[in-house]
Order: structure tokens, then C-alpha cells, then sequence
């Protein structure tokens, strides 16, 4: 059986002719077996004991002193599926015309292969490497670890590399600061939500020190200009995220000091009540789902409760409490309701249904909302404000 098997794990290939080629042969001739041998390297019914006793002579003919042997061997092999690590390895350190044509096309790289090449390649393989359809996240880990832009910006174009989050937050915080990366980072579709934060507040701190340093607007007039600029962006982007990511991009709010009472009021008063789940919920220290529950239940009391349970000061209470009735209402009677009419009906829940709240406690609310909801209803509780300030 053993003496069988070995048999059968013989080449029957007669290689001494291969020998006397490589040794004494002319270059056509050299060529004209870098052609024969890819052939039958290609062959899918190639045995694998004729694909084994001919490594050598592959190896021999990829580091022939004439470039046009070499060129002609890989040629030969650019389809070869099944390739010896050490021919694969030696073709790609070869010049860089046979190398990186054959790193483009060869479908002989396995992941371990494409990780290494990418790891002591230079700037050229990495960026082939970069580009390919195939290319896998280990490969894409030594890639980013190198550091090297132009090969980030390859991987990004890829549209097939299977970048994850850890990817992104990499090339965002090692390179983020070149503008041909963050150009690529943000028209990525696939760019957490967290990074996109953090490069608004980003952006909007350049340019409220760019207006300052011009004194285009009193320093007062600038920080409420950028803040309402910068929240708003912020709420948009997490009421646009996927309700599974929303939690980590808020977790990632809250370690950056970005998860403020403000940024909730603002959310509130603009209808994005699913932000102020998600944002209650992390604060709170509870599942989404009992989040909810407590906000929009019939106890008055557990609504107070995960407020309080959140850290939120007294001042924000009335006004969440508020945006947490309108919800409610607008869910128990199926009502679609943009911004606008979500701020008008906040201003109304507060008048009507917190009938108990003193007068001047009432105008410092409708101040917040004055400062927080759409334009048109800034102005509508701006009026309403003005009346009950008369009163109180």
C-alpha cells in the first residue's frame, strides 16, 4: 500500500530535458519553456507531483539573467492558479515591470501570500496589492501599518476592499490630516458615523477660529453660530445611522465629551427623538428598548426617573419630558411629523399640559427652544416667550 502510494506521488515527467534547456539553451529556447511549462502549470489536470517536480526550474527561469525569459514566464503563468509560494515570492521580488504586472492579475495569492507581500513590499507592491478585487482585511492591516498615504488612498478607492471600522478610524487618525484622505474618507459610503462627528466638530473648530482671527462676528456671535452648526449636523448624522451603529457612535460621543445635555435638548426640540433614546439610554446606563419604555410610558415618574438616572440637570427636565409626550402622541395616533411641527407642538404640550410649571420657569424653557428648534420655531417661541415674560 505505502510503496502504491509513493508511486502514484511520482512525477512521470521526464525533467532532464528541462535541465539541459535552462543550461545550455538559447534564449528562444528558454522562452519557448517558460511557455510550455505555464501551459501545464495552468492545467487544472495537471497532477500535483508534476507541478512539484517542476518548481525548480520555474524558480530557475524567474531569475534568468535575460528580462524576455522572464517576461515570458510570467505571461505563461498569469492565470496559474495553483503556484509554488517560493515561485510566486520570487517573481514578485523580481524588477518591477514582471513584478507588478503579475501582482495585478495572478490569482495565486492566498491571503497569507497577500498579507506578506504587503508587509515587506515596497511602496510599488503595496499599492498593487491595494488595488486588487480580492484583496483580504489581513492584507489591508499591513498595508495601513506602513503609513504610507498613497497606498491608503489606493486601498480606499478599492470599493471592494473590505475595510472595517478599525480601518477607517486608522487612516482618520494617523492620516486624516492629508487632504486627498479625508476627501476619500468622506465620500466613503462605508465611513462610521463616529468619524464623520468628529470631523464636523472638526471642521466647524476651523472655521469658528478662521472667523475670529477675521473678526468677521463678536466671539458670542461666533460660538452660537458654530455650535447650532455644528449640533445640527451632528443630530442629522446620528438620525440617518443604522439603529444598530447608532449606540457605538454615541458611545464614542460620550468618551470624546461630545454626549452633552445641550446636544440632547437640540435634538429634542428638532423631533430627532431617537438620537435622545439612543443618548438617555447610554447616559442612563440601560437597553434601548427599557429606555424607551421608560420615556414613553403612562408613569410621569419613570420619565423622571431616567432623566434623573441619565445625570441631565433640572433645567432640562421639562423640555424632554415635553418631546417625550409629542412622541408618544404622535405614535398612538400614527402622525408623521417633520421638525417644524414637532417644535410647534413642543411649544403647545408645554402650555397646555404643563399647565403647573410657574410662568418664569415656563419662559426659561421656551427660551431653549427659542435657541435649539428649526428657525420658524425659534421665532414662534420667541413670541410666546415675550407674552409670558410680560406676565411673569
Amino acid at each position: 500500500m505505502l510503496g502504491k502510494a509513493k508511486h502514484s506521488a511520482e512525477s512521470s515527467l521526464d525533467v532532464t530535458v528541462f535541465d539541459a534547456v535552462i543550461l545550455a539553451g538559447t534564449i528562444a529556447d528558454r522562452c519557448q519553456l517558460a511557455e510550455e511549462l505555464g501551459r501545464m502549470i495552468c492545467d487544472p489536470n495537471t497532477a500535483g507531483a508534476d507541478r512539484s517536480a517542476v518548481v525548480s526550474h520555474l524558480l530557475k527561469l524567474a531569475m534568468d539573467d535575460y528580462l524576455e525569459v522572464r517576461e515570458c514566464l510570467v505571461r505563461a503563468l498569469a492565470d496559474a492558479e495553483h503556484l509554488d509560494a517560493d515561485v510566486v515570492f520570487t517573481i514578485v521580488a523580481s524588477d518591477d515591470e514582471i513584478a507588478l504586472p503579475f501582482l495585478a492579475v495572478t490569482p495565486a495569492l492566498d491571503a497569507w501570500r497577500m498579507a506578506a507581500i504587503a508587509r515587506v513590499g515596497d511602496l510599488a507592491r503595496q499599492l498593487e496589492i491595494a488595488r486588487r478585487p480580492d484583496i483580504v482585511s489581513s492584507a489591508i492591516d499591513e498595508i495601513l501599518a506602513k503609513g504610507e498615504a498613497e497606498a491608503a488612498c489606493a486601498v480606499l478607492d478599492n470599493r471592494l476592499a473590505p475595510l472595517n471600522a478599525e480601518h477607517f478610524r486608522i487612516i482618520y487618525e494617523e492620516q486624516g490630516n492629508e487632504p486627498a484622505i479625508l476627501e476619500r474618507l468622506l465620500r466613503h459610503p462605508d465611513l462610521p458615523v463616529d468619524i464623520r462627528i468628529l470631523q464636523a466638530r472638526q471642521a466647524s473648530r476651523h472655521i469658528q477660529r478662521l472667523v475670529m482671527e477675521r473678526g468677521w462676528l463678536t466671539p458670542v456671535a461666533v460660538d452660537e453660530l458654530v455650535t447650532t452648526a455644528t449640533e445640527g449636523t451632528i443630530i442629522a448624522l446620528l438620525a440617518d445611522t443604522d439603529p444598530d451603529d447608532l449606540a457605538d457612535a454615541v458611545a464614542t460621543m460620550a468618551n470624546k465629551e461630545m454626549l452633552t445635555p445641550a446636544l440632547l435638548l437640540r435634538a429634542a426640540c428638532l423631533g430627532q427623538m431617537c438620537v435622545v433614546e439612543a443618548g438617555l439610554s447610554h447616559l442612563a446606563g440601560v437597553s434601548i428598548s427599557r429606555a424607551q419604555s421608560m420615556m414613553y410610558g403612562r408613569s410621569a415618574m419613570r420619565a423622571r426617573a431616567i432623566l434623573r438616572r441619565a445625570g441631565l440637570p433640572e433645567a432640562c427636565h421639562p423640555i424632554l419630558r415635553a418631546a417625550m409626550t409629542v412622541e408618544r402622541q404622535a405614535v398612538d395616533e400614527e402622525l408623521e411629523m417633520d421638525g417644524e411641527e414637532f417644535g410647534r407642538q413642543l411649544i403647545t404640550t408645554m402650555m397646555i399640559e404643563f399647565h403647573a410649571m410657574p410662568d418664569r420657569e415656563r419662559v426659561r424653557q421656551l427660551d431653549h427652544v427659542g435657541r435649539f428648534a428649526e428657525e420658524p420655531v425659534r421665532l414662534l417661541a420667541r413670541r410666546v416667550k415675550a407674552d409670558y415674560a410680560k406676565v411673569a
